[in-house]
């Protein structure tokens, strides 16, 4: 199944025997790990966010509201972006280190909804007009 799809229609759930619920239990309420070692890379330290320093925090590649409307206008290409979000505090900032003006996310966001919008106005228009002829 799609990802989009699965997403929209609850998410993936992942069963377990009753044996591994334990193990899977503990593993869940343990913290997040600040650096670890991955074989073959290195060490990879947990980014923290700036506004609270949190070490809750979830990199956001998709912009879900946008992806999914487009989903259901049938155009189920993602729109990627480069966003970390911390679970804590809420705060948003790029996966760079370069700071955009403050209201560059809304105004890309403002920008591209006006975009598909009229993606989506197009594709009607076409259709009245073929359906004319």
């Amino acid at each position: 199944m799609d990802w989009l799809w699965s997403n929209l229609l609850g998410g993936i759930k992942l069963y377990l025997r009753k044996v591994a619920l334990e193990t899977a239990s503990s593993l869940l309420d343990q913290g997040v790990i600040e650096k670890f070692e991955v074989e073959g890379v290195g060490e990879y330290q947990q980014p923290r966010c700036p506004n609270c320093r949190s070490l809750e925090v979830s990199f956001q590649g998709l912009n879900r509201p946008v992806d999914y409307t487009r989903a259901l206008l049938g155009r189920a290409l993602p729109l990627h972006r480069s966003l970390w979000e911390c679970d804590s505090c809420g705060h948003q900032w790029p996966e760079s280190n370069e700071k955009p003006p403050d209201n560059v996310l809304r105004s890309a966001s403002s920008i591209l909804l006006m975009l598909i919008a009229l993606e989506a106005f197009s594709g009607v228009l076409s259709g009245v007009i073929a359906a004319s002829r």
